[in-house]
């Protein structure tokens, strides 16, 4: 079992109150961290200027590629949650980081 540091860049699209959105997100995540989902310490913020969301997870797996899978399902389920809405996940350019913890 391994863990990572995961993170994602996501430009908000369509008027929303930003802030909000990632308060939140931020609320489902650690509702999710405490149900021990598979993720822990989430953090999100918001360069407002931008309108770029970054959220934050340490995510376990058997593998890198399924500790990214966790974290990567984890936050889709956390901003579904929410109202918001993921079009073509699996497909979108999304600035993405992991690193081993």
């Amino acid at each position: 079992m391994i863990e990572i540091d995961y993170s994602a860049d996501f430009a908000v699209l369509g008027d929303c109150d930003l802030s909000n959105q990632c308060d939140r997100v931020m609320s489902e995540l650690v509702g999710l961290d405490k149900a021990d989902c598979g993720i822990h310490d989430p953090a999100v913020s918001l360069d407002s200027k931008s309108g770029v969301i970054t959220i934050e997870v340490v995510s376990f797996g058997v593998d890198i590629d399924a500790a990214t899978a966790e974290a990567d399902s984890c936050i889709r389920t956390a901003i579904h949650a929410t109202g918001g809405a993921t079009p073509n996940w699996a497909f979108s350019k999304r600035a993405q980081r992991v690193s081993l913890v």
